[in-house]
């Protein structure tokens, strides 16, 4: 009775695994169809961009002449250009990238012919370009079906070789504090203090010419003011403070406001001659009286 039941369940056991292996190979076969191959995987970069040449075969002959698939790239490996500190020129380092955002292309691959006829194998022609995000490096492309999403043959690696913009990760020395400036060169450190030196010298070869060219025109200068007769000097006797009624009036002076004594001696006069006046008429007044 125990052995009926165990060979039982032993027995749906197996047909629930078989089921489901039956259900996965029918699943990946509907999702995984025909097969497509590339002329080379490593392409060289021409201006800019990457030209794919492929020959696809569809499995079958297709129901329209024109089928939507999806290129989709995923970057694997990133080709750094840089340069580093003992590198003579910049270098190319794979770099191993990972969960990149993959770039997706949708492209319509053509089975037919000139005359119309659908064939089930064609060849096919992409080029993808810098522009579009694409760089040197390796990139894992599976193609599928735009209707449903089944895959066209098997992922593929492609090599984009070129190179990409430069990175310069050489170290920076930094100029240390008080070593930046230029020294100064002793030539030209001595010539300001020749100049210096030499220009007393001068000013003081200069200064007792410069004194008697100042005499010279002095006494020139005095000699013409005592000769008589010369318009520019003055002329005898004016200038003597011993003569009376006269004043010492110097060039370019415009007075302090004061009164000289020949300015004074008419007033004098005036008052002694009133005084005069006023005893005289005291004195006739005396006498009528």
């Amino acid at each position: 009775m125990k052995n009926t039941k165990f060979a039982s369940m032993r027995r749906s056991f197996l047909v629930a695994v078989m089921t489901a292996l039956a259900v996965l190979t029918c699943s990946s076969a509907a999702l995984a169809f025909g097969s497509i191959r590339f002329k080379q995987t490593r392409i060289e970069e021409d201006d800019g961009r990457w030209k794919l040449d492929m020959d696809v075969d569809y499995g079958g002959t297709p129901i329209m002449p024109h089928i939507p698939f999806d290129f989709v790239f995923e970057l694997k490996t990133y080709y750094e250009y840089s340069i580093q500190d003992g590198d003579k020129e910049p270098v190319i380092r794979p770099k191993p990238q990972r969960e990149q955002q993959p770039t997706r292309l949708s492209l319509d691959i053509d089975f037919s012919d000139a005359r119309g006829r659908v064939w089930p194998r064609t060849k096919f022609s992409i080029s993808i370009r810098r522009k579009d995000d694409f760089e040197a490096g390796e990139y894992r492309l599976v193609v599928r079906r735009a209707s449903d999403g089944a895959q066209l043959g098997q992922p593929v690696t492609l090599i984009l070789n070129g190179k990409n913009q430069l990175v310069d990760r050489r170290t920076m020395i930094m100029p240390e504090a008080g070593h930046h400036k230029k020294p100064a060169d002793s030539s030209s450190a001595d010539k300001p203090k020749d100049d210096a030196a030499d220009k007393p010298k001068n000013d003081a070869a200069d200064k007792p010419k410069n004194d008697a060219a100042a005499s010279k025109e002095g006494a020139e200068s005095t000699e013409g003011a005592g000769k008589p007769g010369d318009d520019t000097g003055d002329k005898p006797g004016d200038g003597d403070e011993s003569q009376p009624g006269t004043v010492n009036v110097r060039p370019g002076g415009h007075g302090c406001g004061c009164q000289t004594p020949r300015s004074q001696a008419p007033v004098g006069f005036g008052i002694v001659g009133l005084v005069a006046a006023a005893i005289l008429a005291l004195r006739t007044r005396r006498r009528t009286r």
